[in-house]
């Protein structure tokens, strides 16, 4: 139980941060940079306790897994985090990205073939892990980060075209 109040803790976190008025109101009070670094610590805290809960949960066991599911969840990680690199130092105005300025619409690079190439390369780590990982706790991290990104993405691109 512990490991979905952390996670549903984690991505409520991130949720009322996107979707208030919390973000602009801390920036206004302490700066980009500061904000920035502040969510970051945040962000990380919540994802150790996410972590911790995982390592220290009762496991109980739904599938084994199969053979192939772990050269799957390899190969997709790979895949996962060369889009994860790429959202995140790649300029990004339309989504999570640690570079805002310097984006270029005529050349938009990665951004103009996936807007939101960090969020899907977590959506496509946790897909990716779920073959693995027949248990609980493990299904509440991997399902819920796919679905949180698979979510975020549709949010994110509604929100801009509005």
């Amino acid at each position: 139980m512990d490991v979905l109040i952390a996670m549903i803790v984690f991505v409520v976190s991130h949720v009322v941060v996107s979707r208030s008025r919390i973000k602009p109101m801390a920036i206004e009070a302490f700066g980009e940079r500061a904000f920035r670094a502040g969510y970051s610590m945040m962000s990380l805290m919540l994802l150790a306790w996410v972590v911790i809960t995982m390592i220290n949960a009762d496991r109980i066991i739904f599938w084994a897994a199969p053979g192939w599911s772990y050269p799957f969840a390899a190969i997709m990680t790979i895949i996962a985090f060369i889009l994860i690199g790429l959202g995140s130092f790649v300029p990004n105005p339309l989504s999570a990205s640690f570079r805002k300025k310097g984006y270029d619409p005529e050349n938009p690079g990665i951004v103009g073939w996936i807007r939101h190439p960090l969020i899907w390369g977590l959506t496509i780590w946790g897909f990716a892990h779920i073959p693995a990982n027949g248990d609980w706790p493990s299904l509440i991290l991997f399902a819920g980060t796919a679905l949180f990104g698979f979510i975020g993405t549709r949010g994110r691109s509604k929100r801009y075209e509005a």
